[in-house]
C-alpha cells in the first residue's frame, strides 16, 4: 500500500496556503539551521492540521482534519476531528488510542507504520526531521510558507509512505 501524505501545519494562521507558487529555497543550509534551532528551543506546540492521503488504489484523496499537541520530551497528542474522531496519544513509550468508545493502551513499540509516522511528527516539531537519512529532502517556499518534501529512500519504507509533504507557516524566522 503506497501512499502519499500531506500534513499542513497551520500555526496561528488559516490563510490560503496553497495559492502561492512555491520556488526552491535560496539557502537550504540556513533554513535547516533555523529549523533545528526552532525545534531545539520548542517546549510545546499546539496546531491544527489537515492531512491529505493519496492511496494508489483510490481515485480520490482522503482528507482528515484535527489538532496536534506536542510537549518536550516525547509527548504527542494527535487528534483527528474530521471525518471521524480518533485520538493517538504518545507519552514516552506508552501509546494510547481512543477510537469511538474503545480505548487501547500499548506499552510496547507500536507497529512500524505508526512508529514511522510518529518519527515524522516528532521530528518536524523537535527539529531533527531534516537530518533523517530515511528521506531525500527538497525544500521550497512562497511568501507565507515552507514546503518540505520528503521522499522515502528504502523500498521497505516506501510500502508505508512514498512521499510526505509538510507545510510550515513562516514563523520559524520569528524565533531564530
Amino acid at each position: 500500500m503506497k501512499s502519499i501524505i500531506l500534513f499542513i501545519f497551520i500555526l496561528f494562521s488559516t490563510s490560503n496556503f496553497a495559492q502561492n507558487k512555491f520556488v526552491p529555497i535560496q539557502n537550504q543550509e540556513k533554513f535547516e539551521h533555523e529549523f533545528a534551532n526552532y525545534g531545539n528551543n520548542l517546549l510545546s506546540l499546539t496546531c491544527d492540521f489537515i492531512q491529505e492521503k493519496h492511496l494508489e488504489y483510490l481515485s480520490s484523496s482522503i482528507i482528515s482534519e484535527g489538532k496536534l499537541w506536542y510537549k518536550k520530551e516525547n509527548m504527542v497528542r494527535w487528534e483527528y476531528i474530521k471525518p471521524f474522531k480518533y485520538v493517538v496519544i504518545k507519552n514516552q513509550n506508552k501509546i494510547t488510542i481512543i477510537d469511538e468508545n474503545r480505548k487501547q493502551e500499548y506499552n510496547k513499540k507500536p507497529n512500524k507504520a505508526f512508529q514511522f509516522l510518529n518519527d515524522i511528527l516528532s521530528g518536524s516539531v523537535n527539529g531533527s526531521l531534516l537530518k533523517d537519512d530515511r528521506f531525500t529532502l527538497n525544500v521550497s517556499e512562497n511568501d507565507i510558507q515552507y514546503l518540505v518534501e520528503l521522499t522515502t529512500v528504502a523500498e521497505e519504507d516506501k510500502k508505508i509512505f512514498e512521499k510526505i509533504e509538510l507545510y510550515f507557516a513562516k514563523l520559524i524566522e520569528q524565533f531564530a
